[in-house]
């Protein structure tokens, strides 16, 4: 609980996470996870239908489905709602999801007024050097570098009004700093196990995005029983409410498709999410997802 004593609606707003991971030990009163095996139980809790799960089950069997929440995201939640960045509707923030939404909004990190000389050499630098030789730096180091190409971002590029963000875009997983990417990067590189190649072989993902920047495709290509298929999740794209630099949208679940085929799901599954591309040029972009979470990606062919 924390207060904003200039606020018109009672001066405080209420955080009410079920589990919170982060660090390096374990706690059980209160309830704490490591890092990161916290991070795996949130990317595979997190997903879609077990969100719905865990919505549709009644109260301790819901909670026991419920993802837990990164310490960060929750300290950048209260920051964000205290300085004025979001709002904490009825002074609550009750559930994940309404965190995370709060935590991922973030001052604009573009650069205002005169380009400082050098500007444009050190972002070239800094995007070859995430582009092909990123698995010579750790992933803390790759992480700062991500955030120094946010705030060299081109001034005069809005990605919600700019045409440059449609086309495809591939996942460069050699700069990924979260767990859930480096899993994935483990599977596409075939470090997996032999008896789960034999069933589902990752082949590579990238993302489509099309119609005046309004729909993505994430395509997941695999290899279903040695049949080469692709798994596509369907979104849709609007502006934020919020959006001073152009940077941020709302992303909303629209559908699955398996092999060419749509899948049914239920109505529980129409979530919507901010996803910020914080950095935009013609060969080049940075997003974040709703953790905040930064996301390096090469223009495809």
């Amino acid at each position: 609980t924390f207060g904003k004593p200039t606020s018109s609606d009672g001066g405080y707003c209420i955080l009410k996470p079920t589990f919170i991971y982060g660090g390096s030990s374990f706690n059980v009163n209160p309830p704490r996870l490591p890092n990161g095996i916290g991070g795996i139980i949130e990317a595979l809790l997190g997903l879609y239908p077990i969100q719905a799960l865990s919505d549709s089950l009644p109260d301790v069997l819901g909670v026991a489905f419920e993802a837990p929440v990164n310490v960060d995201a929750v300290a950048r939640a209260i920051v964000n709602v205290a300085t004025g960045l979001c709002e904490c509707p009825n002074n609550k923030l009750e559930s994940r999801e309404d965190i995370i939404m709060a935590a991922s909004l973030r001052e604009g990190s573009m650069l205002k007024g005169p380009i400082p000389n050098g500007m444009n050499a050190r972002r070239e630098q800094l995007k070859r050097t995430l582009s092909h030789r990123a698995t010579e730096f750790t992933p803390e180091q790759n992480f700062a570098m991500l955030e120094e190409l946010e705030r060299l971002k081109p001034i005069d590029t809005r990605p919600t009004d700019d045409v440059l963000l449609n086309g495809r875009w591939d996942f460069c997983f050699d700069v990924e700093p979260d767990v859930g990417t480096g899993f994935i990067k483990e599977l596409f590189e075939g470090n997996g196990p032999n008896w789960m190649k034999k069933i589902l072989d990752f082949r590579g993902v990238h993302m489509e995005i099309g119609n005046d920047q309004s729909t993505i495709k994430l395509v997941v290509s695999i290899a279903f029983l040695g049949k080469r298929t692709d798994l596509i999740l369907h979104t849709s794209l609007s502006p934020a409410p919020i959006n001073p630099d152009g940077t941020m949208f709302l992303e909303t679940f629209e559908g699955i498709e398996f092999a060419g085929i749509r899948l049914p799901y239920p109505n529980s599954w129409k979530r919507s999410r901010y996803l910020e591309f914080s950095y935009l040029d013609t060969e080049f972009a940075v997003a974040r997802g709703a953790g905040g979470e930064p996301h390096f990606l090469l223009r495809g062919n």
